[in-house]
């Protein structure tokens, strides 16, 4: 039981985790989000045989700031933590150092 909950839980972040990395605007994903958020509260409260609940506008609009919010400090963690390595290789280099050039 606790091994088949644990990857059920993986299984979740992970799909959050592609969700909020994904090449797509944010715009097109938090809409998507919600959704299948909202498809994976059924499917669970139909394994524990309660009813489905329902969250309120007020609450998808919270949720989905909340994910917007994390996903931009992710992106600018990211972004930091590719221009220290980045800096870091370019000083680490033998010969004449050159940076590398990094497409958005």
């Amino acid at each position: 039981m606790g091994y088949v909950r644990g990857l059920r839980h993986g299984a979740i972040a992970g799909a959050i985790l592609a969700l909020l990395y994904a090449p797509r605007l944010g715009l097109n994903t938090r809409p998507r989000v919600s959704r299948l958020l909202g498809q994976a509260e059924a499917m669970l409260s139909a394994d524990n045989g309660g009813p489905r609940p329902t969250a309120t506008p007020r609450r998808e609009r919270q949720a989905e700031q909340k994910i917007a919010r994390s996903a931009a400090i992710g992106r600018t963690t990211m972004d930091q933590t590719v221009e220290k390595t980045v800096d870091r290789l370019a000083s680490c280099s033998i010969g004449p150092t050159r940076r590398p050039r990094i497409s958005r």
